[in-house]
């Protein structure tokens, strides 16, 4: 693999965890190439929330978004790893249900006692909220951020033109679609993309490419070591 370049679509801090990881993966950092598809702007919205709420995060933005200052009187859900530790960090109690939102859900506790409340983005690919509510579980929801969509920059589009190999990393739908969309006006050459789920690889055969892997796990350390392998 480190004879080909990598780009990392993820907002600029994901983005550049990524690569430091994958450094230490033994990946040649001169192959790393940081083009975020999204900037994290926060909404500075601070929602009433009782203590006694157990809260759901989904994303680590939702969590350094979040506009409180006693979080460490607060309890959570949260969907993978990195999301976790993330809110551990900031003082809250926080319980992993799983690495991706389909363990999350199959894992989240049938309660109709207690009242749970999501923070996140304005765009999901996943209406959790209406799901929980088929369920009878009620769930009260504030959008604290939103991912503003950037340009590929020139560097990026050059490397996207040559005939050098590159293998695009793709950690979201929304992402897959917005570098969809750019590519569309740019003659590429030798891409493949390497993506976190199916349902990503579903939308890039939409607009009609076919070189894709899918990590055999929905997690970052199956995107570790698909790249690895």
């Amino acid at each position: 693999m480190t004879c080909e370049y990598i780009i990392l679509t993820r907002p600029l801090e994901q983005a550049k965890r990524f690569h430091e990881q994958l450094i230490h993966a033994k990946i040649e950092k001169n192959r790393l190439i940081i083009s975020p598809m999204f900037n994290i702007v926060g909404l500075k919205k601070n929602p009433k929330i009782n203590t006694s709420t157990i809260l759901i995060f989904t994303s680590e933005n939702a969590i350094l978004n979040w506009n409180c200052e006693h979080k460490e009187l607060f309890s959570c859900l949260c969907v993978g790893r990195k999301t976790t530790e993330t809110a551990e960090k900031l003082g809250l109690d926080a319980k992993c249900l799983g690495s991706n939102i389909n363990e999350f859900i199959v894992n989240f506790p049938i309660s109709n006692n207690q009242d749970y409340y999501y923070l996140r983005g304005k765009n999901i690919s996943f209406d959790l909220k209406e799901y929980l509510l088929k369920k009878n579980i009620t769930v009260k929801e504030s959008i604290i951020y939103e991912q503003q969509l950037n340009k590929l920059n020139e560097p990026t589009k050059s490397l996207l033109r040559s005939n050098e190999k590159k293998i695009i990393t793709l950690f979201s739908a929304d992402t897959a679609k917005a570098i969809a969309n750019e590519m569309e006006s740019i003659t590429y050459s030798n891409v493949e993309f390497l993506c976190l789920s199916p349902n990503i690889k579903d939308v890039l055969i939409k607009y009609g490419f076919k070189k894709i892997k899918v990590s055999n796990q929905q997690t970052m350390d199956g995107m570790l070591e698909s790249i690895k392998n």
